[in-house]
């Protein structure tokens, strides 16, 4: 089974494989220009708008290099929202061992990223004003 949350459903199942699919930056830029969707000044246009913090549904963290591990950058979509219940994340934070986290300030940075987005209000209707 392919799909999100598809390791909790089959959590226990006999046989059961995780794999996690990744492309690093340069190969998603790369398909992204080899697919012709977007021209080059759209595609600098759109990566400049988010590392400016000016596209509002996405946020980036910074590539992080050290002798134990290596990450690339890291886009965050939060169009795309998923719930997973506390115990879940736990076990699967214990089970995965060492992990990068983010420290503060960049912790609070993404939380505020994350309340900008999420506090737009549309309203059903325009208000009209008498």
């Amino acid at each position: 089974s392919i799909g999100r949350c598809a390791d909790y459903v089959l959590e226990g199942m006999d046989g059961l494989v995780r794999i996690h699919i990744y492309a690093d930056y340069e190969a998603r830029e790369q398909r992204i220009r080899e697919k012709n969707l977007y021209s080059e000044k759209e595609i600098k246009k759109n990566i400049d708008g988010i590392i400016k913090g000016q596209q509002n549904a996405y946020h980036l963290i910074n590539y992080y290099k050290s002798d134990i591990f290596s990450e690339d950058y890291y886009i965050i979509n939060f169009k795309d929202i998923f719930s997973v219940p506390v115990h879940l994340a736990s076990s699967t934070a214990k089970r995965n061992g060492k992990r990068l986290r983010l420290c503060p300030p960049y912790r609070e940075h993404l939380s505020q990223a994350f309340a900008r987005y999420f506090m737009r209000v549309g309203l059903p209707i325009n208000i009209h004003m008498e």
